[in-house]
């Protein structure tokens, strides 16, 4: 069972992009179970109900651990994500300069790879 994020606000890398990139089409008879918590739906697939995109730093402990386990070496990776903006006609403050920078340490430092997740059986 594919576990999928619904939130309509929200842009979330859904099972049918993640196979579009890969080039493996979703067949209309298999619908993912949609779950509108991310939380919920890794701990239902840590609970063993299905499959489910997860961004590799959040789920790279319990990857580590075995408590969830990467069933295909595929990711992908995409152009959603966050953008940090302030306006044009001013200068930012120290600190909002500091925390850009960190958050380039950060990116740099860890791929933010999302990855399917499975409980090891």
């Amino acid at each position: 069972m594919l576990l999928d994020l619904e939130d309509e606000h929200w842009n979330w890398l859904t099972w049918r992009i993640w196979l579009t990139e890969l080039g493996v089409g979703l067949a209309a008879a298999r619908r993912p179970l949609r779950i509108n918590s991310y939380p919920l739906i890794i701990e239902a697939a840590r609970s063993g109900h299905g499959v489910a995109l997860g961004w590799r730093h959040l789920v790279d402990d319990d990857l580590r651990r075995g408590i969830l386990v990467q069933p295909v070496p595929e990711s992908v990776s995409t152009a959603l994500g966050y953008h940090l903006l302030w306006p044009e006609r001013s200068a930012p403050l120290p600190e909002a300069v500091a925390f850009c920078d960190w958050v380039r340490r950060e990116k740099r430092d860890q791929a933010l790879h999302r990855t399917a997740a499975v409980k090891r059986g």
